[in-house]
């Protein structure tokens, strides 16, 4: 079975770390359980849809990293749905997409398609490395890969900074978290 058309646009940010994942040591072995990408060599590929993201207009920031199991997660925030939708047309993002569907469906697919223009968007694509190819329609050896779509909702805590970039808005009401004058107030 061919993955669904919203799997593809996790592809372009996954493939690159599935590829490289291989490259590094056993978790067991690894000296840390999340790094940047720039930290981490065997995330080359990894590092560079990292960098094409942080470039990408309406991408408020990009990490890669790898959990203590050998996940490799990639997190992007994006100012907005039109953000994200056009990262998803990128010619990075595309010719990643190309690896595991036709041009004609990576065009014809009409990301965040229900998701108002105006909303933030936090993307977390996923990745699990295997031996071998499990993903039925992509080449390369993993086992699982996701892209998960999430937005802001006001409470948390933050103390000292927080995980997202200041510049993704965050409704009042988080617990430690004072919000600028010209931050985005949602209320």
């Amino acid at each position: 079975m061919k993955p669904a058309p919203i799997a593809l646009a996790t592809l372009a940010l996954a493939a690159g770390i599935a590829t490289t994942l291989a490259l590094k040591p056993a978790p067991a072995q690894a000296a840390a359980t999340s790094t940047s990408a720039a930290a981490q060599p065997g995330l080359d590929m990894g590092a560079m849809l990292v960098g094409a993201l942080n470039t990408s207009p309406g991408c408020l920031g990009a990490e890669a990293m790898q959990t203590s199991p050998g996940k490799g997660v990639i997190i992007a925030w994006f100012e907005d749905a039109v953000a994200a939708r056009a990262w998803y047309r990128h010619p990075v993002h595309m010719r990643m997409v190309s690896m595991a569907s036709s041009p004609e469906e990576a065009q014809a697919h009409q990301p965040l398609a229900a998701v108002a223009d105006d909303t933030p968007v936090m993307v977390i694509a996923t990745i699990t490395p295997s031996d071998k190819p499990e993903v039925d329609g992509i080449p390369i050896p993993i086992k699982q890969i996701s892209i998960e779509l999430y937005t802001t909702l006001p409470g948390g805590a933050a103390f000292n900074g927080r995980l997202a970039p200041e510049a993704f808005p965050i409704p009042k009401g988080m617990a430690g978290y004072e919000q600028s004058d010209d931050a985005n107030d949602t209320e």
